[in-house]
């Protein structure tokens, strides 16, 4: 039996919600990736993960093979989704208005201005219905990317097996 070692080069980042929407809409992540299947997720699941931004629930991290362009200029990598591509497209389509909320329970978020707990129902919303305080507690909600340079296919293939 033949042993894979894989030495794989890789690397953890940071972005915010505004951030990765930006990266979407500028072509500098792609969902694409060959491993990815189709987006699937239905409304009450996309809900379900911006209520669990909003309360501070924990979203596991995204993983994404890095491509430079070569120009080695800054903002020259795009990353290609190989696991995270239902969160990061829900995230994405909410801060773009693409989707309305279903019916949840009342959520309590801190309003910096306002400088206190509130309390609001965000059922049926989209991203523009919500408070200020909401919308920009939301857009600075981060996900952890660790992302790979010079993958092989082998070691793409064997990454997505485990």
């Amino acid at each position: 039996m033949e042993l894979f070692v894989m030495s794989l080069e890789k690397a953890s980042i940071v972005w915010s919600a505004k951030q990765l929407s930006g990266m979407v809409k500028n072509g500098k992540v792609n969902f694409e990736h060959i491993i990815q299947r189709s987006y699937v997720w239905e409304r009450a699941r996309k809900s379900a993960l911006i209520e669990s931004m909003i309360l501070g629930y924990p979203i596991p991290a995204v993983f994404a093979k890095r491509i430079d362009d070569g120009t080695g200029k800054r903002g020259s990598n795009t990353y290609y989704i190989m696991d995270g591509k239902q969160r990061l497209s829900t995230v994405k389509e909410f801060l773009n208005d693409e989707f309305a909320l279903s019916k949840l329970q009342p959520v309590t978020y801190f309003d910096n201005e306002a400088d206190k707990e509130i309390e609001i129902d965000i059922s049926n919303m989209k991203f523009s219905d919500l408070p200020d305080g909401l919308k920009d507690y939301l857009n600075t909600v981060t996900f952890s990317v660790t992302y790979f340079d010079n993958l092989t296919k082998d070691e793409e293939r064997e990454l997505f097996k485990r």
